[in-house]
């Protein structure tokens, strides 16, 4: 089995739009958020991601992304080409290349989920925290399971007064779910699960089960063991985007920084960076990954299709 997922690639598409980079440096008026109601779509989500191995070598919390692909792949992870290591805040989410119109304004304008998450983190002074990966839990897919980790987050020593506060204004997982409903607007709120469990999706398995048994196993050696798959900082969340094809990889569209100090700024911001690019840590080819996965991709298709035929033979013998 060939696995590549420290690939040290890096390209940018032709049709890329240029990189860019904004500062907010001041409160604002929530009015970026649309008017009228969104349409959330399968190829766009915003998430939060690991950071990735770099060209220059690994940084001091890439091994999580590397030992994540490396249990996806030894569970058979049907989604483990499309989708990098990733803890979802909104999918389906609004496409962000699709303008959508605002208050205030004549003309339909791009770019606006960017602006109003970055508005919405910086009025709830929203700062990075820390997360480690330490027990698997499970999901019920009708007769199916889904495996992911618990990104439980860590109170660190010797916080400043801001990162102290926000602690204590409750868990960091649902202050940050709070801004993304705050920049999709009340009216748009179903599109968030209620309640918000962040998790990171290790595998999918046919039956709840098998899922179980896993996270069991996994439970077990990480106790056994004393020790996680790693931790890591969210420092910021990001907007995946991908073709319309089903099996299509997902690729980078923007990040939205959490409150950080920059280096020419006395006062905090939030930035932007914008540009589509494919995620270089990710496999480029399907054969990258190893045999198993059209089996799997076919495996999960037909356990998606059962519950439909299982409807449609009942309305039959009706």
């Amino acid at each position: 089995m060939l696995l590549t997922f420290g690939v040290l690639h890096f390209t940018i598409r032709p049709q890329s739009p240029r990189l860019s980079r904004v500062h907010v440096r001041q409160p604002v008026q929530m009015c970026a958020a649309p008017c009228r109601e969104i349409n959330p779509v399968h190829h766009a989500a915003l998430a939060i991601i690991p950071p990735m191995p770099v060209a220059s070598g690994f940084s001091d919390e890439a091994h999580v992304w590397n030992r994540v692909q490396e249990l996806r792949s030894e569970w058979k992870d049907p989604g483990l080409w499309r989708w990098p290591p990733h803890i979802n805040l909104m999918y389906p989410c609004p496409d962000p290349n699709r303008p959508i119109e605002q208050p205030g304004e004549l003309e339909a304008s791009a770019g606006w989920l960017e602006t109003a998450l970055s508005d919405a983190i910086f009025n709830a002074r929203l700062k990075p925290f820390k997360v480690r990966l330490a027990k698997c839990d499970t999901f019920k897919t009708g007769s199916g399971g889904v495996v992911w980790l618990d990104p439980v987050v860590i109170e660190e020593d010797g916080l400043d007064e801001e990162s102290a506060k926000m602690h204590s204004q409750g868990n960091p997982w649902q202050q940050l779910i709070r801004c993304v409903s705050s920049a999709v607007g009340t009216d748009n709120e179903r599109w968030i699960r209620k309640p918000f469990i962040p998790h990171m999706t290790v595998t999918h398995t046919s039956l709840h089960q098998d899922a179980l048994d896993l996270a069991a196993s996994h439970n077990e050696n990480a106790g056994v063991q004393g020790h996680s798959l790693g931790e890591f900082w969210v420092r910021d969340m990001v907007l995946l985007i991908r073709s319309n094809h089903p099996e299509s990889q997902f690729e980078h569209y923007a990040t939205i920084s959490l409150l950080t100090m920059d280096e020419n700024s006395e006062a905090p911001t939030v930035k932007i960076q914008q540009g589509r690019k494919r995620l270089h840590a990710m496999p480029e080819h399907r054969d990258q990954v190893g045999e198993w996965l059209q089996d799997a991709i076919a495996k999960r298709r037909s356990n998606r299709r059962k519950p439909r035929r299982r409807r449609r033979r009942a309305s039959e013998t009706a």
